[in-house]
């Protein structure tokens, strides 16, 4: 490869890093302002999925909350509860949906599509 040709590639990584850097950072502040939001206004929660993880988790909550689960990456992904009680289906990138947590208990969740990922709702 010519010197030319490593550079360019070395500041189209760099770039790479610094945006998504900035973008982390936008979605972490946007997370944190959603939480107080929903903690005030409604008996609504949000999960975020970022980063091929669930946040918070555990996400503890009261009996009758609905619980939005936000993709904030860029994939699809689901949140499928392990013993089958809720599945949200495919949420694309940017989309969201929603499931209401009648009674107390603890529900263990995964994406379907990446079974690494899991998290846990705990309603009292």
């Amino acid at each position: 490869m010519t010197a030319g040709w490593v550079n360019w590639r070395r500041r189209l990584g760099l770039a790479l890093v610094a945006a998504i850097a900035v973008l982390s950072f936008a979605g972490l502040r946007a997370a944190a302002g959603e939480s107080a939001t929903n903690a005030t206004a409604s008996r609504a929660k949000t999960e975020t999925i970022a980063n091929f993880e669930f946040q918070p988790t555990p996400l503890r909550v009261t009996a009758g909350t609905k619980v939005v689960f936000s993709n904030q990456s860029r994939v699809t992904h689901t949140a499928t509860e392990n013993g089958g009680g809720f599945d949200t289906g495919n949420i694309r990138p940017g989309r969201a949906a929603s499931v209401t947590f009648k009674r107390a208990g603890t529900f263990l969740f995964h994406c379907s599509i990446h079974p690494f990922m899991h998290g846990k709702i705990v309603v009292r």
